[in-house]
């Protein structure tokens, strides 16, 4: 480990594992960039599921607020029967190559969630499938529904506690992994 790297993990200001809402948080990285500053944390890295869009913008507004940025993602895989979750941090986000992984993967997700809302539909959970693609719900949405891997648990969610934000996203009130929703958010 670098010095840099030694003396940021050895800091208590630090919080290596935040979300923002291109994947299952509550705020844009300029609202987190801006929390952090005012809780006087000295880095941050945002790491979005399988998602890297925002950290060019990040990099270049951590710097104008003098914050440390650590490039960060949290990538999903699957060895049967878990599903892991791998943080990644100090790389390079313009790789092509991972940018290209990052496209491959966010599309197959899309793929399953699609397969998924049709399942849905067979017991009487109607979810639009363009609502899912409005704007950054998409990520979250998919995040969601991706989240039902399996036809048994995504059918043993009862429908009163599907709801839909203000925005249109789907969620799961009480879901431990989606804190995305405030009560301020619902209809």
């Amino acid at each position: 480990m670098t010095g840099k790297a030694n003396q940021l993990f050895n800091s208590p200001k630090v919080d290596l594992h935040i979300h923002s809402e291109r994947s299952d948080g509550s705020f844009t990285s300029q609202e987190i960039i801006d929390y952090a500053c005012k809780m006087g944390l000295k880095a941050i890295s945002i790491t979005d599921h399988d998602d890297i869009g925002s950290l060019e913008f990040s990099e270049q507004y951590c710097r104008q607020k003098g914050i440390e940025f650590i490039s960060g993602v949290e990538i999903s895989a699957r060895t049967r029967p878990f599903d892991l979750h791998l943080l990644g941090y100090f790389f390079d986000y313009r790789n092509q190559l991972l940018k290209n992984y990052i496209a491959f993967f966010q599309d197959e997700r899309l793929k399953r969630a699609k397969k998924i809302v049709e399942l849905l539909k067979n017991y009487g959970i109607h979810l639009p499938f363009d609502l899912i693609l409005k704007r950054q719900a998409t990520a979250r949405s998919a995040v969601l529904i991706s989240r039902m891997s399996s036809l048994k648990r995504a059918t043993s969610i009862p429908t009163r506690k599907l709801v839909r934000s203000t925005s249109g996203r789907a969620a799961r009130v009480g879901c431990p992994n989606i804190k995305s929703l405030q009560q301020k958010q619902l209809r």
